[in-house]
Order: structure tokens, then sequence, then C-alpha cells
């Protein structure tokens, strides 16, 4: 679980950087994130069936899905409020289904988390954007900070299922 929602975040800054570098590979490395998400709902599914597995994954593609287009608006330095809501929403629709699985990952815990990934990606967004290198790589490392968290509060409530 740690190695997969290490590379979501990775796999993230790769394509921050990439989309926000107009660099060749930015279609190629959006694929590889999008992957990802399939890599974690097959995990997911393993210990709660294919259909939750598949349920998490579409949840997941729309997080990217949101994320990609709030990269463009942001570097195109159009109205982002909206993408924002809809990212937000989607969190917390993320953070219900989990809740809706497993009794470990009701409560606010798994939606506050959710929702301080996406605030510290966007900062961290934000600085690449205004050229703030030494202010994203700190923001990066709370990013990988809290996928990590967010892994370990997983597999906690896997194992609290057995």
């Amino acid at each position: 679980m740690r190695r997969l929602w290490y590379d979501h975040v990775s796999r993230t800054r790769s394509y921050v950087v990439s989309a926000l570098g107009s660099l060749p590979d930015e279609a190629t490395v959006a694929a590889h994130l999008q992957a990802n998400q399939d890599q974690i709902g097959a995990a997911f599914g393993e210990h709660y069936g294919r259909a939750a597995g598949a349920h998490l994954a579409k949840l997941l593609h729309e997080h990217i899905d949101i994320a990609v287009s709030l990269v463009g608006a942001f570097k195109a330095r159009a109205p982002a409020e909206t993408l924002v809501a809809r990212w937000y929403a989607n969190a917390d629709e993320i953070s219900a289904y989990l809740g809706s699985v497993n009794p470990y990952w009701q409560g606010t815990a798994p939606r506050d988390m959710m929702r301080e990934h996406l605030g510290t990606t966007t900062a961290f967004l934000k600085a690449r954007l205004a050229g703030d290198w030494a202010g994203a790589e700190p923001l990066y490392d709370r990013v990988v900070s809290l996928a990590l968290r967010m892994a370990d509060m997983l597999t906690d409530g896997i194992e609290a299922r057995r």
C-alpha cells in the first residue's frame, strides 16, 4: 500500500513538472499516473472484492482527471474555483466510500487527511508555478508524508478487519 500511494504522489509530482514545463512526456506521465489508480483499486479489490476495487479506482481516476484540469487552469492563469470545489467534493466522496466499506475508516480522519493532501498538493503546484523551487520541495516532502500516512491508515483498516 505504501508503494502504491508513494507512486500516486510521485507520479503526480512528475505530471506537475511535465505539464508546467510543457515537456514532451506530459501525456506519458499522465498515463502512468492514471495506471497507478487502477493498481490502487486492484490492491483494494484483493481485500474487498473486485467491484469495490473498481469503484475506488473510478473515484481515483476522477481525482486525477480533476487534478490534470486544475494544473492546466493554474498554468493558464484561468479561474479554478470550480475545479478546486470539485476536487474537494471528490475527496469527500472517496473518504465516504472508504468509510462505507470498512468501519475503521469512518469518521473525519480519512476526509481530513484527503483534504490536507489536496491543500498541500495545491500549495506545491502553486510554488512550482511561481518558480519557488526552495518552497516547493518541502511541500512535496509533506505530500509524501501524507500519502504514507494514508497508506498506513488503509493498511491498519485492512488488518483490523481480519
